[in-house]
């Protein structure tokens, strides 16, 4: 996975392919998944801003641990997104 230069606005995009809506308030960032009661809080960010690997292991790992999809097709949209 390129994941290492991922930025906040291209995982976003790829949570939205799976389901999730994102929502802001002052000081976080909340994507949620109501279908697979799937929930994640990131601190808040600029689009541009890259996102730390160790966050985007804790997507996959929660991703796959619901049953949303497989590591592997996590892997593929992430690359898909990744310009």
């Amino acid at each position: 996975m390129r994941n290492n230069k991922l930025k906040y606005s291209e995982l976003s995009d790829a949570l939205k392919t799976l389901g999730f809506e994102k929502k802001n308030n002052a000081s976080n960032v909340l994507f949620f998944n109501k279908k697979y009661d799937a929930l994640f809080v990131m601190p808040s960010f600029t689009v541009n801003e890259t996102v730390k690997p160790y966050q985007v292991s804790a997507f996959k790992k929660m991703i796959v641990e619901k049953g949303i999809i497989s590591e592997s097709k996590f892997e593929d949209i992430i690359n898909q997104v990744h310009k």
